[in-house]
């Protein structure tokens, strides 16, 4: 145990509340990920091959898993409503980059089936 650690320190811990107060940095940082994110997830839509899609949908997912889960107990204050929405929609979102990518999994595993091919950026 560290020079003036105690088991106080982990409660005086700030905590994210259903509607924290605003941080332009935090809100700047954040905001620049998520555009990153939208970048990624607009190539793929634009360009839709297994090597765009794939990692365009992991790093969504990445996202979105962890913000379901915090969403999830974090609830405290919020109406029944509130919890149910939150809830769902966190849930549809997170689920949305794994459907994504097993549906390419899917769909890359039936084409080699088929003996298709896919071009390649360069030949198309």
């Amino acid at each position: 145990m560290e020079p003036g650690f105690s088991g106080q320190f982990l409660h005086t811990l700030p905590h994210v509340e259903l509607t924290p107060p605003f941080s332009e940095l935090y809100e700047r940082d954040f905001g620049g990920a998520t555009l990153c994110i939208a970048l990624l997830l607009g190539t793929a839509v634009i360009t839709p091959r297994t090597a765009i899609v794939v990692p365009a949908t992991l790093s969504f997912s990445v996202f979105a898993i962890p913000h379901f889960y915090n969403h999830l107990h974090r609830l405290t204050g919020s109406t029944t409503f509130e919890a149910i929405a939150l809830t769902s929609l966190n849930l549809l979102v997170a689920a949305l980059g794994i459907t994504i990518i097993l549906v390419t999994s899917l769909r890359d595993q039936r084409d080699r089936r088929r003996n298709v091919t896919i071009p390649d950026a360069e030949t198309s």
